[in-house]
């Protein structure tokens, strides 16, 4: 009777240790909410360091990232986060300010890696088809790719 109540108290255990969220994951969401980024921040980062393959990690940092102006870090935050969500809850809590990161991370890398900006405003047209703005610059670079089948494509559309 002792051994069978040891044993399941050692696998109650393990559940709950297994089922645990990090502890960072409260953490960075509060310190977001307090508007102290900079501990949001190394909370996300801590996050990540120990659930590397966790979605809401990713995309919390992401969310400490955006609020600190560090778009291209944000950006590639939440394609990781889209990354490892495999079923897709991650990329239906995108709106505005996902959209508007991945704009701003197109724009400061657009003279530097035009490949790369133009991941990011293709992401932000996955967010928003209709935007006039996301649309114009994507047809601007792909022209400036020589892709002038997708330039008239984008172009079409806005």
């Amino acid at each position: 009777m002792r051994r069978s109540l040891l044993i399941l108290s050692v696998v109650a255990l393990a559940l709950a240790v297994g089922c645990a969220k990090s502890p960072h994951s409260s953490s960075v969401k509060i310190y977001i909410q307090q508007n102290q980024i900079d501990k949001a921040i190394r909370e996300g980062k801590a996050w990540v360091q120990d659930e590397p393959n966790s979605p809401d990690a990713h995309f919390w940092l992401a969310q400490a990232y955006m609020r600190d102006g560090q778009y291209v870090n944000a950006a590639d935050e939440l394609d990781k986060a889209i990354e490892l969500d495999t079923e897709g809850k991650v990329f239906k809590k995108f709106g505005e300010p996902e959209k508007v990161t991945y704009m701003n991370a197109g724009l400061i890398v657009k003279d530097t890696n035009r490949t790369k900006a133009i991941h990011y405003f293709e992401q932000a047209h996955k967010i928003d088809p209709n935007d006039v703005k996301v649309l114009m610059t994507l047809a601007a670079l792909y022209g400036m790719e020589g892709d002038n089948q997708k330039m008239l494509d984008y172009l079409k559309k806005a």
